[in-house]
């Protein structure tokens, strides 16, 4: 007889195979007590392996039910030589077998036959796998299926009886052990690392924290601090681990915050304390500081914590302190400007409290202001109804709001003025108003010469327009006209050869005068050989054309002028010696004037002055003058500098400059 043979025969015994299994078992079990938590998967694989060898079957497949508890996961499986590895991983394609095994069933045929016909597709699965005997033990622990172990043959039929069946499930038993020892030591190794974790992310949170942060038990011993807590107070973090809190306070309040500890502890909860400057600590070198404190309790594993954040508000004490003194000096200050500060009942528009200015900006005594009705009597006739309703409007939210009006004044002259409103409610109800009356009288006659100035500049601008047109119309659409008709005569009767060159002539004539009379009217609209040659050349060509014309003697005289000039200022320039000469021939009656040009590495400067008969400055003429308000706009343009000196039969000068940028044009 075979070797083989032999052990199958032995096998055969039901007393030998029992003793047989209980060995094998009995080594496995006492194989795993001594493993350590990384060594379960791989003693698991040796003892399918040891088991398939044992059993004489071709797979063995180990399962653990999935999360939701619906299906098995495949965690283990053994294959015998030359049969191919169970590829399935989820249970879920055998639906009847997996709801048989979760509630608790063995599922099992010795031939392929035994399959009810009714699980047709599962059957059609495990033709597909070759399997011709198949058994799959459930796994409890504790009442609920938490796994399941498979057996398969694909060579040969085989039985499943009872003991065997019975044996298995004594096997069963070491891989629920194996899978609870597993999940135990898990559960354990995540429960470490989330307690490390949550102990470094506190730690990480209160090293981040920008405040010194302080955490102490319920008998006010410390057990953790910040970085921050060490440079605020001066301790190293080992002199204030384990020590009283009472440390970082001053020794004359020890005895009371002892009693408000111990009435914290009995009632935990979040709390802020010092937002009044009214908590002070104490440093190692024995500085007071005052302090902002944050409380919060946290239940830990020994008890409860608390979670102290310590803010150091020195400077935020320092800057109320001078926000305290500002508010005076405002109230001193607004004591001497165009501001009238006021309060009043919101409900009645009665002035409770109106600042000394009242009488200086609106001349009414001041007792005459806390008179009822006193402000909607003295609101402008033509402003009344909008100030009155949009402040009722506007009050009516309790926000902030600001609108302009006029008031009549004790002289009768309307005075403008700002309202700036703040409201203060009770309720939800506006309760009281205060608020700063702002003199804008100037600020409004400002805005309407600046209406009235842009007026002027358009009709200016519409009139040289006019005088651009005539010129074109009167001049040179005349001469075009004439040279037209011209032209079309010497067409119509051509002369003879002698007169030929003496027409031709006159016609180049005509041309050159038009071409004289275009380039001089572009040359007033836009100077393009400014472009071409800088300032110098053509402001003193404009200089000898302008003298020419008008029979009076301009001298110009120009040192260290840059040939290369930006371009705006260039025509800044330009422009203002050319409205300021305009400006002599037109009004001033003088025979001579200079014009003075300069440059250096800063600046370069204009200067053009008469002996004529001057003017005023400081004269409403003068200050309605487009020329002057032109040369000022055009120098604040670059950033230049304007000034006139002018007196009555003393002559005129005026002087602008403009600064140079270093790094070049």
């Amino acid at each position: 007889m075979q070797r083989g043979d032999e052990r199958t025969e032995l096998r055969s015994s039901p007393s030998r195979a029992r003793l047989d299994f209980e060995q094998l078992l009995a080594n496995l079990l006492a194989t795993f007590i001594n493993l350590g938590a990384d060594e379960i998967d791989d003693h698991i694989h040796r003892v399918l392996s040891s088991l398939g060898a044992f059993m004489e079957v071709d797979r063995i497949t180990l399962w653990e039910t999935t999360h939701d508890g619906a299906a098995f996961r495949a965690t283990h499986a053994w294959a015998a030589n030359g049969v191919e590895p169970l590829r399935l991983r989820f249970s879920d394609r055998y639906p009847w077998v997996t709801k048989r095994v979760l509630g608790g069933r063995v599922f099992q045929f010795a031939k392929f036959d035994e399959i009810p016909e009714a699980l047709g597709l599962e059957r059609a699965l495990f033709a597909r796998e070759g399997s011709k005997s198949h058994l799959t033990i459930p796994l409890s622990a504790r009442g609920s299926v938490v796994g399941a172990l498979s057996f398969a043959t694909l060579r040969k039929e085989r039985a499943w009886p009872d003991p065997l069946v019975a044996r298995l499930r004594l096997v069963g038993e070491f891989f629920t052990n194996a899978f609870e020892r597993k999940r135990t030591d898990e559960r354990l190794r995540n429960e470490i690392a989330d307690r490390r974790r949550a102990e470094d992310e506190l730690r990480c949170l209160l090293e981040a924290a920008p405040d010194a942060v302080v955490v102490s038990d319920r008998w006010g011993r410390i057990r953790l601090i910040n970085s921050q807590t060490e440079s605020l107070f001066g301790y190293a973090r080992d002199e204030l681990v384990g020590r009283a809190v009472d440390l970082l306070l001053p020794e004359r309040v020890r005895e009371r915050h002892r009693e408000h500890r111990e009435a914290y502890v009995r009632a935990p909860g979040t709390r802020s304390m010092g937002s009044n400057f009214d908590i002070v600590a104490s440093r190692k070198d024995g500085t007071e500081i005052p302090v902002e404190v944050s409380l919060s309790p946290l239940q830990g594993a020994k008890g409860l914590l608390v979670f102290a954040s310590i803010r150091d508000v020195s400077e935020r004490k320092r800057a109320s302190d001078a926000l305290r003194e500002s508010e005076a000096r405002l109230r001193r200050l607004l004591e001497t400007t165009q501001v009238i500060p006021w309060e009043a009942d919101a409900q009645t528009w009665r002035f409770t409290y109106v600042g000394p200015q009242a009488v200086k900006i609106l001349g009414h005594p001041l007792h005459r202001w806390y008179e009822p009705d006193f402000w909607s009597d003295h609101i402008h006739p033509e402003d009344r109804d909008y100030a009155m309703h949009f402040c009722r409007d506007s009050s009516v939210t309790c926000e902030n709001f600001e609108f302009e009006y006029r008031m009549v004044s004790a002289s009768g002259e309307p005075v403008w003025l700002h309202d700036v409103v703040s409201c203060i409610c009770e309720d939800g109800r506006p309760k009281w108003m205060r608020g700063f009356m702002i003199d804008v009288s100037e600020r409004k006659r400002a805005e309407q010469a600046l209406r009235d100035l842009s007026g002027r500049l358009i009709r200016a601008q519409e009139n040289e327009r006019h005088r651009i047109a005539g010129e074109l119309h009167d001049d040179v659409s005349q001469r075009l006209a004439l040279l037209a008709i011209s032209v079309d005569l010497l067409g119509q009767s051509p002369p003879g050869a002698d007169e030929i060159p003496q027409r031709i002539d006159a016609l180049s004539s005509q041309v050159r005068e038009l071409s004289s009379e275009i380039h001089r009217v572009s040359h007033q609209l836009h100077p393009s050989h400014l472009e071409e040659l800088g300032l110098v050349v053509p402001l003193g060509r404009f200089c000898r054309e302008l003298g020419q014309t008008h029979g009076i003697q301009i001298d110009f005289d120009h040192a260290g002028v840059p040939r290369e000039l930006p371009g705006e200022v260039t025509l800044c320039l330009y422009r203002i010696a050319q409205e300021a000469l305009r400006n002599v021939v037109k009004h001033s009656g003088a025979q001579k004037a200079r014009v003075e040009l300069a440059g250096s590495a800063d600046a370069v400067r204009l200067r053009v002055s008469d002996s004529g008969r001057g003017f005023d400055v400081e004269s409403p003429e003068a200050r309605r003058g487009l020329g002057l308000v032109s040369m000022r706009e055009r120098l604040r343009l670059v950033r230049g500098d304007f000034s006139i000196d002018s007196q009555p039969w003393s002559g005129t000068r005026i002087d602008a400059r403009i600064p140079l940028d270093p790094s070049g044009p």
